[in-house]
């Protein structure tokens, strides 16, 4: 293949480096699991690297279980219905339109039925959860910053 020069290296240092820095603590957060690894001198100490299987999957699921068993709220796949704008007395409003009882979606995959709610759920998390860039500092602001949030069949949560 005439290759003129080959450089492998880890990407915890690629990371460290694009910080400006030759040693840090990095940590890589996927989608299921944690992983920190020490930095130091441009090496990385594998040794000393830390995994966890807590990742963006573990949150999701765990947020899908919050709304369906404590909101009471069915998460509906965009698929299973369809939305058709009515004008009424001038009034635009939306209508939906249950597409669960056609035989399309009743012989659709179990799996790709929950796939399809985890992404609904994976962009709510993305949307309104965030980790608080104040490091282990009490809270000055008693009321959390509450929202709503618009699921795709119009419900509100």
């Amino acid at each position: 293949y005439k290759i003129p020069a080959l450089f492998l290296v880890k990407d915890p240092v690629l990371c460290t480096f694009s910080c400006g820095r030759s040693s840090a603590l990095v940590l890589d957060v996927g989608n299921k699991a944690s992983i920190a690894t020490p930095v130091n001198d441009g090496y990385s100490l594998l040794k000393c690297t830390i995994k966890h299987d807590i990742g963006g999957q573990h949150i999701n699921s765990d947020l899908f279980d919050y709304v369906t068993a404590k909101k009471n709220h069915n998460v509906r796949p965009r698929f299973s219905f369809k939305k058709k704008f009515v004008n009424t007395d001038g009034q635009e409003m939306m209508q939906l339109i249950d597409l669960s009882n056609t035989p399309e979606i009743k012989n659709t995959h179990p799996n790709f039925y929950k796939y399809s709610q985890m992404e609904i759920v994976r962009e709510m998390k993305e949307d309104f959860l965030s980790v608080s860039e104040e490091y282990l500092q009490p809270k000055t602001n008693d009321n959390p910053r509450m929202a709503n949030y618009e699921l795709p069949d119009g419900s509100q949560l």
